[in-house]
């Protein structure tokens, strides 16, 4: 894969695979995530619970939906699948009321953010990798309104 002849072939090259890296980081970011670690562990729920419980299914379904598009770019870009293992800190937490998870969740989803924007700001110079790390904010930032949203409901 690649282009171009050369030194500026083995550049672009070297660019690309770079970004693939990097884009490694959003893979793990949105496969790793607190909500899919409770997404297969399945929290405590009551029957109260059911808003909360739908708005984690749509959080997971388009993290899992856009790690499907980044890993896809990582491959495009030379690079092999790398998406790490759930942090030990999740373990144990899906034992804990929705409410309490819920506020982790939060907390968890602005990290997450954060991490995100670090990894855009690595790929200026690879318009179409950053654009894909673009939507993966706008999401998420989108799922933090809904969250807060329900924290401030049940309140």
């Amino acid at each position: 894969p690649g282009g171009g002849g050369g030194a500026v072939g083995d550049a672009r090259e070297a660019g690309r695979r770079r970004a693939g890296r990097i884009l490694n980081r959003l893979l793990s970011i949105l496969h790793r995530s607190f909500a899919a670690y409770l997404a297969s562990a399945a929290p405590w729920t009551r029957k109260t619970d059911a808003p909360a419980t739908e708005a984690l299914v749509h959080l997971v379904e388009d993290q899992q939906r856009l790690a499907g598009r980044v890993a896809d770019m990582v491959l495009d870009f030379g690079e092999r699948i790398e998406m790490g293992e759930f942090p030990m800190e999740f373990t144990g937490k899906n034992f804990l009321s929705l409410d309490f998870v819920l506020q982790e969740l939060i907390r968890y989803q602005h990290q997450d953010i954060d991490a995100m924007e670090r990894v855009a700001q690595q790929l200026v110079d690879v318009p179409a990798a950053r654009m894909l790390t673009e939507e993966a904010i706008g999401m998420a930032k989108a799922h933090l309104e809904t969250l807060d949203d329900l924290v401030h409901r049940t309140k």
